[in-house]
């Protein structure tokens, strides 16, 4: 994927004044579940983090991409990202099923009581992406994403509760430091047992079976002969006992 392009964000050119402050650490990181099943979608967040938490006084605004580390063909399609709060000046430069690129959001603070609705927790959802995963993806595969590329004047701004007027940029301001933590979703094994797909094997499962033995559907087939006869009754009844 392409770094950023396009004009600095207002915040990137405030952040180039000088300013010595104390050393900010940012840690950027995907969250994600931690298994989906082939052909269903997931939320993904963007979380940000801050060290030392206490001298920060709001979150600003990032810059930064994100990006699938892993097999793009076990990746349906990636949704637009949704913004958590107030972010004036929001913008994507285009998504792929391989990431997003582009994603900025400015003018995120608190400044001087502003904005008192605005969550500043440490750690901070920034925003949030549908990921659906192919419904031929084999169990065991995985989707890895991680924020990457910052911006080249700072992936992310914050304001130091020392100096809330000044806006400290990271990485670009000396003494910070910007890092990135990837999600790992991986891609569960169908459970052939629950036929009737209500996440639960209880005793209608049989009852489901025997609709689809009657009927010929794809679910009859326990034992992944592409045949469904007599034979499946007792691959189900082993499906069920060992569990999903």
């Amino acid at each position: 994927m392409k770094a950023l392009k396009g004009k600095a964000p207002l915040l990137a050119l405030a952040a180039a004044m000088p300013y010595s402050a104390a050393a900010q650490n940012v840690t950027l990181e995907v969250v994600s579940p931690s298994s989906v099943d082939p052909g269903e979608s997931f939320t993904a967040s963007l979380v940000a983090s801050v060290s030392p938490s206490a001298s920060i006084h709001a979150v600003a605004g990032f810059a930064i991409d994100i990006e699938l580390l892993s097999d793009a063909a076990v990746v349906d399609s990636i949704a637009s990202v949704a913004f958590s709060e107030l972010p004036d000046g929001t913008r994507v430069t285009s998504v792929e099923n391989d990431g997003i690129t582009g994603i900025v959001s400015g003018q995120w603070a608190n400044i001087a009581g502003s904005n008192p609705d605005l969550t500043t927790a440490n750690p901070v959802v920034l925003c949030t992406f549908e990921v659906s995963v192919d419904a031929n993806a084999a169990p065991g595969s995985t989707v890895e994403l991680i924020a990457a590329n910052p911006h080249a004047l700072g992936g992310v701004f914050v304001f130091d509760a020392s100096n809330p007027l000044q806006i400290i940029s990271v990485p670009n301001d000396g003494g910070t430091s910007l890092s990135f933590v990837s999600s790992l979703t991986s891609v569960a094994a169908p459970c052939v047992a629950d036929v009737n797909h209500d996440g639960f094997l209880t005793p209608t499962d049989f009852t489901a079976w025997l609709g689809a033995y009657n009927t010929q559907a794809p679910e009859c087939d326990q034992n992944n002969d592409n045949v469904c006869n007599a034979f499946d009754f007792t691959a189900w009844i082993t499906n069920y006992n060992q569990g999903c």
